[in-house]
């Protein structure tokens, strides 16, 4: 239960982009604060007219790219078979849209 209160002072140009951006992501103003503040991954809900099928492939190419990111910037190796399924998860995708 949230009973605390922090109050923070804003302008009224500040207080309309917050708001905006709230909009924007179906968001009430506290809950995108909350998210902003504590670092929490903002979920961009946007409506889509491309079909689910290549929504689907489009995350999966994302997740992976992240995740060769992550591996790089540990320096660990990326290996051939990464890069891959990367490659077979574009080809896919590009299989989709011709």
């Amino acid at each position: 239960m949230r009973s605390l209160r922090i109050d923070v002072r804003v302008s009224d140009e500040e207080k309309r982009e917050l708001i905006r951006l709230a909009t924007e992501q179906g968001m009430s103003l506290s809950d995108y604060l909350r998210s902003v503040l504590l670092g929490k991954e903002i979920i961009v809900r946007r409506e889509s007219h491309a079909p689910a099928s290549l929504v689907q492939e489009l995350s999966r190419i994302g997740n992976n790219l992240n995740q060769l990111a992550r591996h790089a910037n540990r320096g660990d190796s990326i290996t051939s078979a990464d890069l891959a399924r990367i490659w077979h998860s574009l080809e896919v995708l590009w299989a989709a849209f011709q």
